[in-house]
C-alpha cells in the first residue's frame, strides 16, 4: 500500500534538499573574513567571530544566500526579474 504524503511536507522536503544542495556552495570562511572586513572598520574591538554582532552578520548572510537561492531557481526557469521580486517581496521584508 502506498505512503500518504501532504503537500506541505513534500515542499518541506523539497526546500530542505535546495538548501542542503545550496550550502554546499557556500564557503563559511569566505563568509567570516566579509564580515570580519566589513566590522572591523566599524568596530575596532571585536577581535572574535563568535562575537553576538559578528553571529548575527552571518546568519543573514546565510538566510541572504538561501532566499536568493530559493527564488533564483525562478529565473533559471525563465521568469523575469520584475516577478521574481514581487514574487519574493515578503520573504525579503521579513529577512
Amino acid at each position: 500500500m502506498a505512503e500518504v504524503l501532504s503537500f506541505i511536507e513534500v515542499k518541506r522536503q523539497k526546500d530542505f534538499e535546495l538548501e542542503k544542495n545550496l550550502l554546499k556552495e557556500l564557503s563559511l570562511r569566505e563568509i567570516i573574513q566579509s564580515v570580519k572586513a566589513c566590522l572591523t572598520p566599524l568596530f575596532p574591538f571585536l577581535h572574535d567571530e563568535r562575537d553576538i554582532i559578528s553571529e548575527g552578520c552571518i546568519d543573514f548572510a546565510i538566510e541572504a544566500y538561501l532566499l536568493g537561492g530559493r527564488f533564483g531557481i525562478f529565473g533559471y526557469y525563465g521568469e523575469s526579474m520584475q516577478s521574481i521580486n514581487a514574487r519574493s517581496e515578503r520573504e525579503e521584508e521579513e529577512l
